[in-house]
């Protein structure tokens, strides 16, 4: 089995197919071993993969209906990706929220009409990458129905076991959703950022700062040389270099 002294990591909430030219452009910029995208289009993350020689991990979260949203030719499904330049030798999704046997179709100004999902996927016996996008409220603002999707997804995460947790977790520091996940995982993100919204991709970039994409990690890892990186999607991207501690 194949041993890696450290593997290069980024995540991004990417919004579709928005920003499909720049996340190429980040790709290939970066190169990063492991990816983790939030609101990924199904066909765009397999085109990725050929294009960069990646293998694909994908779970749906909802569908994009063609008589909603006009731009598109076809129905999407829009959900979570976990790309590798490494073989994926286990893979997996539990859903938190949502019915777990159907794909909802996404409506319109409703955000959490999507299932809610985690996935995981796990490489060379020693590193297992997990990603969310977590149930969404205003402006990040705590409610009940975040305090009961939270429960459930560490209970899940707890399943998974050690692992590197990426995605867009609507829970900005240091609120109640933020120290839950954070009794259980180390927030690897430099306390020097303080939003994750892109200043000129996101409609709220200008006016607010909400740092609400993460990486986590259990101690199993380290985590080293985290950055925001801008103009990638509406989104920051992150990314990191990951190696297992001995």
């Amino acid at each position: 089995m194949e041993r890696l002294k450290s593997l290069s990591l980024a995540s991004c909430n990417i919004e579709g197919d928005k920003h499909i030219k720049t996340i190429r452009e980040f790709l290939q910029q970066y190169s990063p071993d492991v990816v983790c995208f939030q609101e990924a289009i199904e066909d765009n993350m397999e085109d990725l993969a050929r294009m960069f020689d990646y293998s694909l991990f994908f779970k749906g979260c909802t569908i994009l209906s063609k008589n909603l949203f006009g731009n598109l030719s076809s129905e999407k499904i829009l959900g979570l990706a976990v790309l590798s330049h490494h073989p994926i030798n286990d893979s997996g999704s539990y859903t938190y929220a949502g019915n777990p046997d159907s794909i909802p179709i996404y409506q319109r100004g409703k955000p959490n009409s999507s299932r809610r999902e985690l996935v995981y996927a796990s490489m060379a016996d020693e590193y297992t990458f997990a990603t969310t996008h977590f149930t969404w409220t205003p402006e990040g603002k705590v409610n009940e129905e975040q305090l009961q999707d939270i429960k459930v997804l560490i209970e899940k995460a707890k399943l998974i076991g050690d692992c590197v947790l990426t995605g867009d977790f609507n829970a900005p520091r240091p609120n109640a959703i933020y120290q839950q996940l954070t009794a259980d995982y180390k927030d690897e993100v430099p306390d020097q950022y303080t939003s994750s919204l892109d200043p000129n991709l996101h409609r709220l970039g200008r006016t607010k700062e909400l740092l609400v994409d993460y990486i986590f990690s259990t101690s199993k890892y380290r985590v080293t040389d985290v950055r925001l990186i801008d103009g990638v999607s509406d989104h920051k991207a992150l990314i990191a270099q990951v190696a297992v501690n001995k």
